[in-house]
């Protein structure tokens, strides 16, 4: 089953939300704000998803850890704080999307 993973608070979240909903695709929402990935299901995106592309440099826990100005390892900061992932993460099996793009999305339902 699909899994779309995000936060409410995202816009981009709920548009992933309403584009399955109006295409009546099956899938199970992960609340980020109320549950966290296992470090199992974070490294299986990481199949698809390198880490680094899905920090959300945009987000407030970046600025406030103030990894702007640091080295780091993107892997070892998300897996111990997922505040800082970019959301909506879209996954299926062994496969995973992240941010909105009507195109990809659809191709990616198929």
């Amino acid at each position: 089953m699909l899994q779309l993973i995000g936060r409410p608070s995202c816009k981009e979240t709920r548009k992933a939300e309403r584009f399955l909903k109006e295409r009546k695709i099956d899938f199970h929402y992960v609340d980020l704000d109320k549950k966290e990935l296992s470090p199992g299901e974070l490294k299986s995106i990481f199949n698809s998803i390198t880490p680094v592309d899905l920090i959300n440099k945009n987000s407030k826990e970046f600025e406030k850890k103030g990894l702007k100005y640091m080295d780091f390892d993107p892997e070892e900061e998300l897996l111990s704080n997922q505040k800082l992932l970019f959301t909506p993460i879209i996954r299926e099996k062994n496969r995973a999307i992240f941010g909105y793009d009507e195109v990809v999305l659809k191709d990616f339902v198929k």
